[in-house]
């Protein structure tokens, strides 16, 4: 599995647990202190099988077809080329592999000006995509089985969600 903008790490620990000896967790990281952080987190936790990239999401350096599970906890709305990133988390994938995001995504029907107000007031905010958008980019990048679940409200006409998708088991 590989973690999109891994931080110190919780995610791919928790998740190279369930992958077992013979999988690996992998997280992707811009930051060098955050992967400092999280490779020292690795060897508390004992867990052999992390391995800590660092890169873009935008660029992941992995071969294509490696990974069964891509995910991303609130990631992607903070990158300039979005369309960019699904389509890299599609080449990584395996066929009949799962991506996994958790992000905030906008109202469908929310004004630009007070979309972008809302987005000033909360940074880490700044370039929700509305459902319909990350709907459109993922079935552009290739996604099939595309299923958006808000979960609660993130601030004004801004809301987190739950972004599953599918790379189809055969090419179409």
């Amino acid at each position: 599995m590989l973690d999109l903008g891994s931080g110190g790490g919780l995610d791919v620990l928790l998740s190279a647990r369930r992958t077992g000896p013979d999988g690996i967790a992998y997280g992707l990281d811009a930051s060098t202190d955050m992967l400092a952080l999280a490779r020292a987190n690795a060897t508390q936790a004992r867990t052999p099988n992390t391995r800590f990239l660092h890169g873009h999401i935008e660029d992941i350096p992995l071969p294509a077809g490696h990974v069964d599970v891509v995910i991303s906890n609130c990631v992607i709305n903070l990158s300039a080329d979005k369309p960019r990133v699904l389509a890299e988390a599609f080449r990584v994938l395996k066929p009949g592999g799962r991506l996994g995001i958790s992000d905030v995504i906008a109202d469908d029907a929310s004004d630009p000006v007070r979309r972008a107000a809302a987005e000033r007031e909360a940074g880490c905010l700044a370039g929700a995509l509305t459902r319909n958008e990350y709907h459109h980019l993922l079935a552009a990048a290739g996604f099939t089985t595309i299923r958006i679940t808000t979960t609660r409200p993130a601030g004004d006409g801004l809301h987190s969600a739950i972004i599953q998708a599918a790379k189809p088991a055969t090419p179409k």
